[in-house]
């Protein structure tokens, strides 16, 4: 009797042990279709975009969160970059390329405990899932939230959010590899067609007075040959100034801060100003200065700065006819230091804005067909000053003139 009554107990014990593991192969095969299920919706979108929108879209319909974004870490800014959001407004409330600094258990840490990944707050509860590339290196954060009504997340959820988040973290880092490279084959494709426009007309020039510098030579005519030595000196500065601003570009598009040093604004100002008054004189222009002495100290590269503030400055002097006023302005405020270039040229219209700042783009106005340019300049300025953790800005009216400047931190 006791052994039956213990194989009976054996039984009863084997049958739990085994509705147990049929309830864990049944939740492991959830989570797998789960899974997959997610896998699909990152995998068949095309852009980074698409990527994301899905992303959310069906993780906040999973998990019952209300509140989802995913935010790309920035280390020169050690910042983090809202990139998508969906939902109702977060508890930290984001729209896409606001930029934040994470609550101390939110930062990401190499061996953050998947614990240490939930803060409570006013509104409910928030979980933060990191976003690695392959080799560890932090992508971003991927941010949930459930309002206060709704339960919090349990162990089984986040693993299943942290499964996701690997997930989402490689389609991420492909599509913006992809994106990368996209963009680098249209760049090239624009550079080889600027290059081989630009380049060939001062070649054309040098070219076609090298022969009749040696004719001027034979014949004694030292008129002719001066002439002809000013024409392509003329073009050879064109070459290198084009040369200049290519590889000024590479530089700006792989940026490093190694050779970062403390630089003060007004010297560089000062040098752009030298550089191009007998530009300014020559068109007869009135150029006002409104130049602070109070420190403007920043950290950069000079060359850099020097070349975004020379490249307003000669923007400024070029898209202006001939006795225009052009006034140069540099002054601290709040923390910043702020350069401008105004002007009474002929101004940009209103649809052509929009594209300023693009590479090879050029506003043409009437008027300016026959400025020279490569159509790199503004987008220089852009890559530069952004690389230095400033922005720019500008204001312009066809027929009025224009107002472009940057601002740069200044070191406290």
């Amino acid at each position: 009797m006791d052994e039956l009554q213990a194989l009976q107990a054996r039984t009863t014990e084997l049958e739990a042990e085994l509705a147990a593991l049929h309830a864990s192969l049944d939740a492991h095969l959830q989570l797998t279709q789960l899974l997959r299920q997610f896998d699909r919706q990152i995998t068949s979108a095309e852009s980074l975009s698409s990527i994301l929108g899905n992303a959310l879209s069906w993780l906040g319909a999973e998990t019952g969160a209300t509140s989802q974004l995913v935010a790309q870490w920035v280390p020169d800014r050690q910042l983090f970059e809202v990139m998508a959001s969906f939902g109702r407004p977060l508890g930290l409330s984001f729209q896409v390329e606001d930029v934040f600094s994470v609550p101390e258990k939110l930062r990401p840490h190499p061996e953050l405990v998947l614990h240490e990944s939930i803060v409570r707050l006013d509104g409910g509860t928030l979980l933060s899932a990191e976003l690695r590339r392959s080799d560890g290196s932090l992508l971003g954060l991927l941010l949930l939230q459930r309002d206060a009504d709704d339960a919090a997340f349990v162990d089984e959820e986040m693993r299943f959010i942290k499964d996701c988040a690997e997930r989402l973290a490689f389609s991420m880092h492909h599509a913006m590899l992809y994106n990368r490279v996209e963009a680098l084959n249209r760049y090239r494709a624009q550079l080889f067609r600027m290059l081989s426009h630009d380049l060939r007309q001062p070649l054309t020039v040098l070219m076609g007075y090298i022969p009749l510098l040696r004719l001027a030579h034979q014949h004694g005519n030292l008129t002719a040959a001066q002439e002809y030595m000013g024409h392509m000196d003329k073009s050879a500065k064109d070459l290198s100034t084009l040369l200049e601003e290519v590889l000024l570009k590479e530089q700006v598009e792989n940026p490093t801060r190694e050779d970062w040093v403390e630089v003060g604004l007004r010297p560089l100002v000062d040098e752009a100003l030298d550089k191009h008054q007998a530009m300014a004189n020559l068109k007869q222009h009135r150029l006002e200065l409104a130049l602070t002495d109070q420190p403007s100290l920043v950290r950069g590269v000079s060359l850099q700065l020097r070349e975004a503030a020379a490249n307003l400055i000669s923007n400024g002097i070029k898209y202006t006819p001939e006795g225009g006023h052009v006034r140069v302005s540099l002054w601290v405020e709040d923390g910043r230091v702020y350069f401008q270039v105004d002007d009474n040229g002929y101004g940009i219209s209103k649809e052509r804005q929009a594209r300023l700042f693009e590479s090879f783009y050029r506003a043409q106005e009437p008027g300016t067909e026959n400025i020279k340019g490569t159509g790199l300049g503004l987008s220089l300025v852009k890559g530069i000053v952004e690389n230095h953790d400033g922005e720019v800005f500008f204001q312009s009216e066809p027929g009025q003139g224009s107002s472009f400047g940057f601002w740069l931190p200044i070191i406290k």
